[in-house]
């Protein structure tokens, strides 16, 4: 069983609406089999270039939503503000995003928590600062080329020679491919979800529609 975390976005995806963000969350359940442990995440942050700002209100409806159903929640932080916001709710772990510029966050989360961060060429600095940090293989392009990723995987999880070493995947490829490749491999896979219809920043063609995660749920 993989650790299955389905990046549902920002304001971007769910336009700050209680009912698609619902809907969302509905749809994976539909189809989750129970073969892998899903966690839903969203992105929380208060200003990040043109993206819509998640409410926080919105959010918590959601977490909420989600915790009635049986799943968990948690979110990507951007900022401080988001960051102790996030930490007044249960959390599995905090997510910090693929971007040099925010890993000082790492530093304001109490160690009660577990940390997963996105790296990419820069995971020694990771290593060399922290301990206890989950790493996740990430390629910030939109759409990144799975080349990409087999760089970084070898970076990170190839020097341990270990026959049931997990890879764990944050991917933004076009498509399964990259799932379907290290599948026997993976600890945890995050990837974007959207609905079929969704428009805007998030929902580009690696984000995976309903279609697509039915293969691997």
């Amino acid at each position: 069983m993989a650790e299955i975390i389905l990046d549902l976005g920002s304001g971007n995806t769910c336009k700050n609406n209680l009912a698609i963000a619902i809907k969302m969350i509905d749809e994976i359940i539909k189809i989750d089999t129970k073969k892998h442990k899903i966690i839903y995440k969203w992105q929380l942050f208060q200003k990040a270039g043109d993206n819509i700002p998640l409410k926080y209100e919105i959010f918590k409806l959601a977490y909420n939503y989600a915790q009635e159903k049986g799943y968990q929640t948690t979110a990507s932080v951007f900022d401080t503000y988001s960051l102790e916001t996030l930490m007044w709710l249960e959390v599995p772990f905090i997510k910090i995003p693929c971007r040099c510029s925010l890993y000082w966050l790492i530093g304001e989360i109490p160690r009660r928590y577990k940390i997963y961060v996105s790296c990419y060429k820069d995971f020694l600095n990771i290593l060399s600062g922290s301990s206890g940090i989950k790493m996740m293989a990430c390629v910030p392009q939109y759409p990144a080329k799975i080349k990409e990723y087999d760089k970084i995987t070898d970076m990170i999880f190839g020097w341990v020679d270990f026959a049931d070493i997990q890879y764990n995947i944050s991917d933004h490829t076009i498509g399964l491919d990259l799932f379907k490749k290290y599948e026997k491999k993976i600890g945890v896979y995050e990837c974007h979800f959207c609905l079929d219809d969704s428009k805007g920043l998030d929902a580009g063609p690696w984000c995976k529609r309903i279609t697509e995660l039915k293969e691997i749920l």
